[in-house]
């Protein structure tokens, strides 16, 4: 695996770049996700291997390789291509955000916020918190549903009522969040 990430880091590190690049023109944070993307290599005959590919994906939170984007770009406007330049002929992003995908990017965007209410009460990493939250927008509370508890050290997560903590605005929807 070692040696074909050091044989493809140019190609990575392009796809890489004119990913982040499309997604900043199109206003698509990297915590939103996204289904499916393809790369054209402009060498005849390129495979990228899958561990590769997972590289691209995870870095622009993408979640499957799809080259069927390249015909259906022509007809479908929800579909971008962009340019390469040295290694990469084409890059294409689906940008359709089903709503499960809208959901998962609103866990995204509350566990960035948990993450910066952890830091402003000067809590250490793996220093573990309950969080209770309070929000009368019914895909809130589903996305709640998707928060990952591991990766912003919260022990549990409760829907309190009326609860006293930190108004966030998520995707321009209200919530309160206490730690």
């Amino acid at each position: 695996f070692i040696e074909n990430k050091l044989k493809f880091s140019p190609y990575i590190r392009e796809a890489v770049a004119v990913g982040l690049s499309a997604r900043k023109q199109l206003k698509l944070p990297v915590r939103q996700p996204l289904a499916r993307l393809a790369v054209e290599s402009k060498m005849e005959g390129v495979k990228f291997y899958q561990e590769i590919l997972e590289v691209i994906l995870a870095e622009l939170n993408v979640k499957q390789i799809d080259q069927k984007l390249v015909a259906e770009a022509k007809s479908n406007n929800k579909i971008f291509g962009f340019p390469g330049s040295q290694h990469i002929q084409y890059f294409y992003m689906d940008t359709t955000v089903d709503q499960q995908l809208k959901l998962e990017g609103l866990a995204r965007h509350l566990e960035r916020a948990v993450q910066e209410m952890r830091k402003g009460l000067g809590l250490k990493v793996g220093e573990e918190v309950k969080l209770s939250y309070d929000t009368d927008d019914k895909e809130l509370v589903s996305a709640m549903e998707l928060f990952d508890t591991k990766k912003t050290y919260v022990k549990g997560v409760e829907r309190v009522k009326g609860v006293e903590g930190e108004e966030q605005d998520v995707g321009g929807k209200k919530i309160r969040l206490k730690l």
